[in-house]
């Protein structure tokens, strides 16, 4: 009956440990255009297209993608003002709207980036949720708020105007929009992030001897 017990228990802890082990484990993404990115030095972010009916909820994410982008080593992020700077004098604003691939590719140009983010809100709202509570003092139920953010991204190449990253991710609190964006923002950088952190990789070393 004991060895049973024991068995059993190291059953249980095997698998709790491959459980955690799964959860943890991270799916890496495949990026087609690596190279190119290693080779980004300067880069900006514009303002990402507000959701529906909320207002300067785009600006919300453009400052939470520039934060993760502070956390590439070697990576000098362009201010926010002189974006809007170069915006205001070329009168941008509509080409952004029309293509908004080129017009990211001119005011990378016009501030010496090597590439440029921009991006849209696919997902912004609350979410109404019962609690049940064994004990209340009101109505016997409480209620809270899901907020759920889902973003956009992409990078263009300011040399070619080509995408060279598209990413997504999203985002959900209940304790308001900003750690949603937050989250969300973290998911759809985190494949550049860590590339920028590993380095480019080492170039492949001449398999046949010197003739």
């Amino acid at each position: 009956m004991n060895q049973t017990r024991r068995l059993l228990a190291i059953f249980c802890c095997l698998t709790i440990a491959c459980l955690a082990a799964a959860g943890c484990t991270e799916k890496s993404v495949f990026l087609p255009h690596a190279a190119a990115l290693n080779k980004i030095k300067v880069v900006g972010v514009l303002p990402f297209v507000d959701a529906p009916g909320v207002k300067d909820s785009g600006d919300k994410v453009l400052t939470a993608v520039a934060q993760q982008l502070y956390q590439c080593p070697n990576i000098k992020v362009v201010e926010r003002k002189q974006l809007k700077a170069i915006i205001d004098e070329q009168d941008l604003a509509a080409a952004l709207a029309d293509d908004p691939v080129a017009a990211a590719g001119r005011i990378g140009k016009a501030v010496g980036a090597d590439a440029i983010f921009i991006g849209e809100l696919t997902q912004y709202e609350a979410q109404q949720e019962s609690s049940h509570l064994a004990v209340s003092v009101v109505s016997g139920g409480g209620t809270k708020h899901i907020h759920r953010v889902g973003i956009s991204v992409r990078g263009i190449n300011v040399r070619d105007q080509m995408v060279i990253y598209a990413q997504s991710g999203g985002g959900v609190s209940n304790e308001g929009y900003s750690p949603a964006i937050d989250e969300a923002a973290a998911k759809a950088m985190s494949p550049f992030v860590k590339l920028k952190q590993q380095g480019p990789s080492p170039a492949p070393q001449n398999s046949q001897p010197p003739q």
